[in-house]
């Protein structure tokens, strides 16, 4: 069970490296932000899936010897696991109490500061701004939402010195709901606290909503070079909130620039398309793969095959045969065993061209009963009592 949930942490992992990184080099230079988006949101649940998927590949007729050996070998793995098991409790439970606790403080800390953000709703004045609820604060800070408050300095908002697309930026996170997005990739982070893709799947979220809150501002103003001064200006306050969506979040060059980058329809389509495949080719990539195995081997066991077995079968079977005369006319069971199952599944015409190993098995010896009693003392015997075991030696098997 731990070597099957390393390898399907590892194809997630690898799963969502690949998709974040078809990301950054062909959609995030796009105009496309809302399909960017669930495509990040999409890719995360891909990769949680795709390893699950099963897919049958077909595979050559396996001959009925390798199909024994397997049942060998496994019966030597499951040995093997079980003795790895008992000594591997102790330290599978030490590592799932340290990851409880390295989860559950951290599951806090986010309950912490969502409870923070709250409570100034709760202490502060609160004012109705079309479906948002605009929170007046008496600190200096920047304006910034989360769910469906915005929260602004009450002197600035009074005095009507805020900035119109300030409030269209910070409506337009309250209208699409990007900190349900922020709170589910915070989950993320706390149940698998292990993995560092998270956080710049955090990093690519975030600052594709600020792609979004950029794009409603210009197309509701319709001057790209105001609402870019109001952004600089506002550089100079670095009092980002936790959790919250800021005005001047990663102000980068990409976000400047993508205000000003023309677009293709064509090439945004192309695209779009181009994810189609890519989901595809890393379904085949990561799902599980299962040879499908051929009738004919699985039922061997259980009733005569007409066609016969293969010559490997029939070579396997005197190999073992022979064995015998080099261990003084000795079988290990194993092989007995083996050699049955494979004069069984002969046609009649193979079993004409060698002997029924059943037929050299050595009856078992008669058993006699011994019955003690002891009478002062001493030990009296009594008749013995004799029975005969049955001679079948296929009944014995």
């Amino acid at each position: 069970k731990r070597n099957k949930m390393f390898v399907y942490i590892l194809k997630s992992t690898f799963c969502l490296v690949l998709l974040l990184g078809f990301y950054h080099l062909i959609l995030e230079k796009e105009k496309m932000h809302h399909f960017n988006r669930y495509y990040l949101l999409g890719s995360i649940l891909f990769s949680f899936i795709v390893p699950h998927f099963v897919i049958t590949v077909p595979m050559e007729a396996v001959s009925e010897i390798l199909f024994m050996e397997q049942l060998n070998s496994n019966e030597v793995l499951n040995t093997q696991e079980q003795i790895s098991g008992i000594s591997g409790i102790l330290y599978t439970n030490y590592l799932l109490a340290l990851y409880i606790l390295i989860s559950s403080i951290l599951l806090l800390l986010l309950g912490k500061k969502i409870n923070q953000l709250l409570q100034k709703t709760r202490k502060n004045k609160k004012v109705s701004y079309f479906s948002a609820t605009i929170v007046l604060l008496k600190e200096n800070i920047l304006p910034h939402s989360f769910l469906q408050y915005i929260f602004i300095n009450k002197q600035t908002y009074q005095s009507d010195s805020l900035e119109q697309q300030i409030l269209t930026h910070e409506l337009t996170h309250v209208k699409q709901k990007h900190s349900l997005d922020v709170l589910f990739i915070e989950l993320l982070q706390i149940l698998f606290w292990f993995n560092p893709i998270f956080r710049y799947y955090r990093k690519a979220i975030q600052l594709n909503h600020e792609f979004l809150a950029d794009a409603a501002v210009i197309n509701s103003h319709k001057n790209i070079t105001e609402y870019q001064h109001v952004l600089l200006n506002t550089t100079a306050q670095h009092n980002n909130i936790y959790l919250a969506s800021n005005l001047n979040y990663s102000l980068t060059k990409k976000r400047l620039l993508m205000m000003t980058t023309p677009s293709s329809k064509t090439k945004i389509l192309l695209k779009k398309l181009a994810v189609i495949p890519l989901l595809v080719g890393f379904t085949l990539l990561f799902a599980q793969k299962v040879e499908a195995q051929e009738k004919k081997p699985q039922v061997v066991e259980l009733q005569e095959v007409t066609n016969g077995i293969s010559k490997k079968g029939m070579k396997e079977y005197k190999r073992l045969f022979a064995t015998a005369k080099k261990s003084k006319n000795v079988y290990k069971q194993r092989d007995v065993r083996k050699m049955i199952a494979l004069y069984k599944a002969m046609s009649a015409k193979q079993q004409k061209t060698v002997v029924d190993i059943r037929t050299m098995l050595p009856p078992p010896p008669k058993a006699k009963v011994l019955v003690e009693i002891a009478e002062i003392e001493e030990v009296e015997e009594v008749n013995f009592e004799e029975r005969d075991y049955p001679t079948d030696s296929e009944t014995l098997l």
